[in-house]
């Protein structure tokens, strides 16, 4: 965004609707932050519903009770064992697009990471452990579900700089029961985000 001309006509209209400059000075440097990092501005629930095109209402009441909004089944792993799947219903994993798209993509995770990337492949990854003595595969036991909601607020509030508001709704919408869902479009990139270090 061209932030010359957003802090102009932030300023005019703020101005206009009686804004105190304390006011005005403090959601530019907020907007400012986010904007250097090629981030939506976002400065509460009302306006990352007119981001995403859904009543902020609705919007919060999904943040508030996740886990309606999900289906529930499992699938067959290769060991034999089920694995359980929590898919967002569509006006949530509409929402969760967003935040994948618009917000985690915009960071990139570790280069020693090579799932859950865009444009990476098996065949890619696999070209890394060509002619290696020893491979070994494992499956982390819960892995999504182990990745607990005080970290996802802690990237979206600390990492990226969103209010405390903001990236409480935020870690609500990309997370199920203190954890991340398996079966959500922001599950395997956010999961690469958190454990980067």
């Amino acid at each position: 965004m061209n932030f010359a001309l957003y802090e102009k006509n932030f300023i005019a209209e703020a101005k206009q609707n009686g804004k105190s400059d304390e006011y005005i000075n403090q959601c530019l440097v907020y907007a400012k932050k986010l904007d250097d990092q090629d981030l939506p501005v976002i400065y509460d629930v009302h306006h990352f519903g007119l981001l995403v095109g859904i009543d902020p209402s609705f919007i919060l009441m999904i943040s508030n009770k996740q886990n309606k909004f999900y289906r529930y089944f499992n699938i067959p792993k290769s060991n034999g064992k089920k694995r359980k799947i929590a898919e967002p219903l569509p006006v949530l994993k509409e929402i969760q697009y967003y935040i994948l798209h618009n917000i985690l993509y915009k960071k990139s995770c570790s280069i020693y990471t090579k799932a859950y990337k865009p444009g990476s492949t098996l065949k890619g990854n696999a070209r890394f452990h060509r002619d290696q003595p020893v491979l070994v595969k494992l499956d982390i036991k819960d892995y999504f579900p182990s990745l607990h909601e005080s970290r996802v607020y802690k990237f979206f509030n600390e990492y990226l700089g969103y209010n405390k508001a903001v990236s409480v709704v935020l870690t609500k919408l990309c997370t199920l029961k203190g954890g991340l869902p398996q079966g959500a479009p922001t599950s395997p990139y956010l999961s690469n985000l958190l454990t980067a270090d």
